[in-house]
């Protein structure tokens, strides 16, 4: 991990309409319909804190709540559609390369975030989560890049605001 990683510690509240739709990515990891339908038009809410040691995060939403903590480069696991993964927290500078699998996966980063390597059960493939702070502090990005094993790819871009 890196020196001064940026601080999510916080309180995020989505928001719908500067956000990309996430079914691409639910359909990858075999979630389709209503289900799919809903987790685009619920808001969410993230309450992160972030210290030396740990990354944890609660995530609320009308329907459905999670808590996780991380120890940052641990191996851990985490709430995604409803299942528990294995889940890897580190910290990336601008133009590193993610993923355990290193250089070859060809997945690198723009700007310095906080990474969470995800490995979907039940063999389908890998999760890459990046959370970004805007220049200002005020805006939280998080990015969800799914590969699944079959080759395909799918991304979503989230976007809250501080609360």
């Amino acid at each position: 991990m890196a020196a001064s990683p940026p601080i999510l510690t916080g309180v995020w509240t989505l928001q719908l309409r500067r956000s990309e739709k996430l079914g691409p990515v639910l359909a990858l990891l075999g979630l389709r319909g209503f289900g799919t339908y809903m987790a685009e038009m619920m808001g969410e809410t993230l309450t992160i804190v972030h210290d030396a040691e740990t990354l944890a995060c609660k995530a609320a939403s009308m329907f459905s709540s999670s808590e996780d903590t991380l120890r940052w480069g641990e191996a851990g696991e985490i709430s995604f559609g409803g299942e528990r993964m294995a889940a890897i927290a580190r910290w990336l500078d601008a133009g590193a390369v993610g993923d355990s699998r290193g250089p070859a996966s060809g997945i690198t980063t723009d700007a310095p975030c906080v990474e969470l390597e995800v490995t979907v059960s039940k063999n389908r493939g890998k999760m890459l989560i990046r959370h970004f702070l805007e220049e200002d502090g005020a805006v939280l990005k998080r990015q969800i890049l799914m590969r699944h094993t079959n080759g395909k790819r799918a991304s979503s871009m989230r976007v809250y605001s501080k609360s």
